[in-house]
């Protein structure tokens, strides 16, 4: 669930005169899974995050996330990077394809490290000011838990886990914009909401 939860990050269509994106990130998720390992959360269930992201070309796009806080009287690291790549984007302004490809590792103090990587292909639509996107995707992930006071116990766990994804944005003035996304698996369901300023 972790691996599903964490690895959103905003999605928004190329303009040439702002480059460059700061935005919130607030992540949740439900899962089948009772395992309290299972799922990472802030304060009110919400996984929340710093993201950065900047066009290097018109279909070319690098980001990047932080986010530090405390769960279950742990605190918890997470950083991520990854790029977008769009199809041609002056021949295909409306309906571009979008290939993601994203790392992010998390940590807890001393008992916990998440590696992943995540990787999707999304048909995105824009309309004016509005867009949507709709696709799927794959999270592969490594885990390590240690789960004794020596160190001397480690729990070890990796997989992959598919996901459909989709979701909606708009820019609500030229400097301002507000995406929602959603992945979704047999188990698993994941969102996101994000506000970004554009400079």
């Amino acid at each position: 669930m972790i691996s599903v939860q964490t690895s959103h990050h905003g999605i928004y269509p190329y303009e040439e005169n702002f480059r460059t994106q700061i935005g919130i990130l607030g992540l949740s998720g439900a899962s089948q899974n009772d395992d309290d390992l299972s799922m990472v959360s802030g304060k009110g269930g919400i996984f929340p995050a710093i993201e950065l992201g900047y066009w290097v070309t018109s279909n070319l796009h690098f980001m990047g996330t932080y986010s530090s806080f405390v769960n279950n009287d742990d605190i918890v690291f997470s950083t991520s990077y990854g790029f977008e790549v769009f199809s041609n984007i002056k021949n295909d302004t409306s309906y571009p394809w979008m290939f993601s490809f994203q790392q992010r590792t998390i940590e807890g103090q001393d008992d916990f490290l998440l590696k992943s990587l995540d990787a999707g292909v999304l048909k995105q639509i824009n309309v004016s000011k509005f867009y949507t996107w709709l696709g799927a995707g794959i999270t592969m992930f490594d885990a390590k838990i240690i789960i004794s006071e020596n160190n001397s116990i480690q729990s070890k766990l990796s997989g992959q886990v598919n996901t459909i994804r989709f979701g909606v944005g708009s820019r609500l003035k030229n400097f301002y914009g507000i995406n929602l996304g959603f992945k979704v698996h047999s188990k698993i369901v994941s969102g996101y909401l994000g506000f970004h300023r554009f400079l």
